[in-house]
């Protein structure tokens, strides 16, 4: 008998085994749907979200659309010009603009100013330079033209006397060609 009961309660043991694995395996399924019901939460939110932005978008633009419509009468009424609606246009202009802060109005400022001086060093440094390189190369060229028109000048005296000397010789017979032109007279006679 004890062989019998302790069979029972090895039975009732694994029942309860088998009861504690099935309950577990349930609360493990249970979790795993929740899990999938708060995916699927989330999933639909985002869906939610999207079709609000897009809800948003298509009234943004229904309303752009709208505000063009109004902007292409207003157009359509101002080729109508009367100095009454230039002037509310102009005042309605002057509403859509964005006027810088004095902080912005200042930076934007000073950054001009200190590129205009920049810009401006610059320049002067490069007419300096310039200046300088000019001067330069004219005086450079003023000495070569000079010292070029001295030496043509001396060339052109020397010319002149060699070609005096040329028409000197020339003019005079000198006795050795005297001599060859006898010799050569007595050789043909």
């Amino acid at each position: 008998m004890a062989k019998n009961s302790k069979k029972v309660n090895n039975k009732n043991e694994d029942k309860e085994k088998e009861v504690k694995n099935s309950k577990q395996e349930e609360v493990k399924q249970e979790e795993t749907k929740k899990e999938e019901v708060k995916k699927d939460s989330k999933k639909v939110e985002n869906i939610a979200k999207t079709t609000k932005k897009q809800d948003n978008s298509k009234a943004e633009k229904t309303t752009k659309k709208k505000e063009d419509k109004k902007d292409e009468k207003s157009v359509k009424s101002s080729n109508k010009i009367t100095k009454k609606s230039g002037v509310k246009e102009f005042k309605s202009e002057l509403k859509k603009v964005v006027w810088p802060t004095p902080k912005e109005l200042l930076n934007s400022t000073t950054a001009v100013v200190i590129i205009v001086l920049i810009t401006a060093i610059i320049v002067f440094f490069l007419d300096v330079v310039f200046e300088s390189l000019n001067t330069y190369g004219i005086d450079k060229l003023r000495t070569t033209v000079s010292e070029k028109a001295d030496n043509d000048n001396s060339n052109d005296n020397n010319q002149e006397e060699i070609v005096e000397d040329t028409n000197n010789v020339s003019d005079e017979p000198s006795e050795a060609t005297e001599d060859t032109t006898t010799q050569t007279e007595e050789s043909v006679n």
